[in-house]
């Protein structure tokens, strides 16, 4: 699960850090094919920064849409496919 911290700055708890649960989250992770596996290679909050760091390698690769709900993959989407597909899969 992702946590949030936060510097308070005002209060009787000035100078310490708070932090917090997130429950819910949506991130872009970049997957690539390996032998028959796929493995997530990285995972980004923004979806610009994913597509640049997206890049055409040696193997496929995914760029998917993951949302999270309590640490567990609830929703994901294939944005884009970079690659040659083997005729096997």
């Amino acid at each position: 699960m992702l946590a949030t911290e936060i510097n308070l700055k005002q209060g009787p708890y000035q100078g310490h850090a708070l932090r917090m649960k997130v429950s819910r989250f949506e991130q872009f992770e970049i997957w690539q094919l390996n032998g028959k596996e796929w493995e997530m290679l990285a995972y980004f909050q923004d979806l610009d920064v994913a597509s640049a760091m997206a890049k055409p390698r040696s193997n496929p690769i995914q760029l998917k849409r993951a949302k999270y709900d309590e640490g567990k993959l609830v929703e994901e989407e294939v944005l884009a496919e970079m690659g040659a597909m083997r005729a096997d899969e």
